[in-house]
């Protein structure tokens, strides 16, 4: 009896033991964290976290609801904290504590931060509190993109934080995020691709010099030394001086957004965006109209994007239905043998600006949820503006066009059909593509056409990716071998191509020349699949008015008039004939049911009918 005693007791106070050593901590660390409330704003939350010896158990609790995802990216994080100290992460607990006013807590964007904690309590390291840090982590301790950059960025400034680590931008328009961002709170932004990375900043209060500050060029710096002036001659129905008042326009546009750039924030961006309009009037300057054009038009983009930096929701939406009302209303003039091709390519312009616009607002209110949304919706807003704005100067410059009316046949309906078809074999979606679509069943085959070779071009120009250098460039030039310089477009786009290629031997960027000769490629290809068709549409023109000067279609089509037009009197004639037919019909069933009612009306007055020997009644 008494040795079970000691035995009981033993095991008591074994199990005490073990109950300190598995409460027992093994480290404490806290750090702010921005969390985007949707629709509302944004706050800085704090998390906490306490590791003690255990089994490898991770909770997160705070908020009444705590997302699936984000206890996942605990769980990530502290396997990649304990995996990055050299230690076993089944002989820890780690319990996140989130303090937030919202009541619920979701999403990834925390796994960085949390990532960051485990090191710090794990490793006895001291966090500095001047930081914050926002994006998810992968179970290399790579860190990935996460939205709402400006409003957690805004929630640092409030609550005086002096850095925030970011994910390092993988394409451009993060990028100009982050150039947006920084400049509006005056907070640096850190890229940071891996939580070795960040580590750098985290648990280095005394680090200066900022190598990962969010940089952005909103420019290209172009080689112009020996640039030659363009010289590729136009072969068909060409108006340069029209193209060249279009490119003008849209300098002058571009120049107008960057002065309205007031903002003091943005100094160093308007001077960006002065010197690569300066780089656009240069190519203008060397006959390049389209290159410079859509040069400009991009830096018209920017300026706007930085000048809705202080934007609202309400005045985003307000803004984009001026954009709607814009594009639905501006009316092209009458196409004529002289402007068609004009009017054809500001009618693509007008299509793929009402696309822009009615995308960007479908759904709007349930989409952009946090400013970044809103920022992106406002780009959306002026891209669709500054095509429609383009579409309108064009209408307005052939409005008064005294040249002849002109349609188009409808045989290019199969060839607009057999275009379409193509790019939806090469799974191509998207604007370029819905619009073709939508000018085909608007019977609009011509500008059906012209939308499926941006969509074709397009969708084909990303599979030469893999190409070298010097391989695309021969393909750029054996594709301006074909039709390349039928038309003005097509000819504009042969010297964009010309441009590219100059560009891409000028550089001594191996991977920019590649660049450079894949957009040489891609615009050869579209100035190849543009001067075919127009040579298309021109030779399938039908006259409304006078001569077309293509003597031997008007004559067919003419032949053909008169043939529909035999056929339609043959029709009239068999019509009346029927008619006439089916007159005589009714009036003689008419005669014939009024001689049966008669003989009826006698045979009620008589005895029944005698039967026929085999008991059938007569025939009479």
């Amino acid at each position: 009896m008494m040795m079970g005693r000691y035995l009981l007791i033993v095991l008591l106070v074994s199990l005490s033991f073990v109950g300190c050593v598995s409460a027992r901590t093994i480290g404490t660390a806290s750090i702010p964290a921005p969390a985007v409330i949707p629709n509302t704003g944004s706050a800085l939350t704090m998390i906490d976290l306490n590791v003690t010896a255990g089994s490898g158990n991770v909770t997160v609790v705070g908020p009444a609801t705590v997302g699936s995802d984000t206890l996942q990216s605990a769980q990530t994080a502290a396997r990649y904290a304990s995996t990055y100290l050299g230690l076993n992460f089944t002989k820890y607990n780690f319990a996140y504590t989130i303090v937030s006013d919202d009541s619920n807590v979701t999403g990834p964007s925390g796994g960085a931060a949390m990532t960051l904690l485990a090191i710090s309590a794990l490793g006895n390291k001291k966090l500095r509190t001047d930081f914050t840090i926002t994006g998810t982590v992968n179970s290399d301790g790579s860190i990935g993109e996460i939205g709402g950059v400006y409003d957690k960025v805004e929630a640092a400034y409030q609550n005086g934080l002096h850095l925030v680590l970011v994910p390092t931008a993988t394409y451009g328009d993060e990028s100009k995020l982050y150039l947006l961002v920084q400049d509006e709170f005056g907070v640096p932004l850190v890229q940071v691709s891996n939580i070795t990375q960040a580590s750098r900043f985290a648990f280095n209060a005394s680090i200066g010099g900022l190598p990962y500050e969010a940089t952005y060029d909103l420019g290209t710096n172009y080689s112009f030394d020996s640039l030659p002036t363009a010289s590729t001659v136009c072969s068909n129905q060409c108006n340069e001086s029209a193209f060249g008042a279009l490119a003008n326009y849209t300098l002058n546009s571009t120049g107008d957004m960057i002065a309205a750039l007031g903002s003091s924030k943005f100094q160093g961006v308007k001077q960006q965006l002065y010197e690569a309009l300066a780089q656009s009037a240069q190519v203008f300057s060397h006959g390049y109209l389209y290159a410079s054009a859509n040069f400009a038009f991009q830096d018209y983009l920017n300026a706007i994007y930085f000048g809705a930096h202080d934007t609202t929701k309400g005045l985003t939406l307000s803004s984009l239905e001026d954009v709607q009302t814009l594009c639905s209303s501006i009316v092209q003039p009458q196409i004529t043998e002289s402007d068609y091709e004009y009017v054809m390519g500001a009618e693509l312009r007008q299509g793929w600006g009402n696309y822009t616009v009615n995308q960007a607002l479908s759904g709007y209110n349930g989409n952009a949820t946090d400013t970044d949304e809103v920022l992106n919706a406002a780009y959306l807003g002026a891209e669709a503006s500054g095509w429609c704005n383009a579409a309108g100067f064009t209408y307005g410059y052939f409005a008064n066009s005294t040249d002849n009316p002109i349609s188009f046949s409808p045989t290019l309906s199969g060839i607009a059909m057999e275009k379409l078809a193509a790019v939806s074999r090469q799974g191509y979606g998207g604007m370029y593509f819905d619009t073709a679509q939508q000018a085909y069943q608007d019977k609009n085959y011509p500008l059906a056409m012209l939308g499926a070779d941006y969509a074709f071009t397009l969708a084909n120009a990303s599979t030469y990716g893999g190409q070298t250098t010097q391989q695309l460039l021969a393909d750029a030039q054996s594709s301006m071998q074909q039709n390349a310089t039928y038309g003005v477009w097509a000819t504009e786009f042969a010297k964009e191509s010309q441009f590219y290629a100059y560009q891409a031997g000028a550089t001594g960027n191996v991977t920019l020349a590649h660049s450079y000769a894949l957009q040489a490629y891609t615009a050869a290809r579209l100035a190849e699949q543009m001067g075919s068709d127009i040579k298309l549409i021109y030779d399938n023109r039908v006259s409304v008015t006078g001569s077309t000067g293509n003597t031997a279609l008007e004559e067919a089509y003419l032949a053909t008039a008169n043939r529909l037009a035999v056929m339609e009197k043959l029709m009239v004639i068999m019509l009346a004939m029927v008619v006439l037919t089916l007159s005589a019909n009714l009036t003689m069933i008419a005669i014939l049911i009024k001689r049966s009612a008669s003989k009826d009306n006698k045979k009620k007055v008589r005895r029944k009918t005698p039967k026929s020997p085999n008991g059938r009644r007569r025939r009479r």
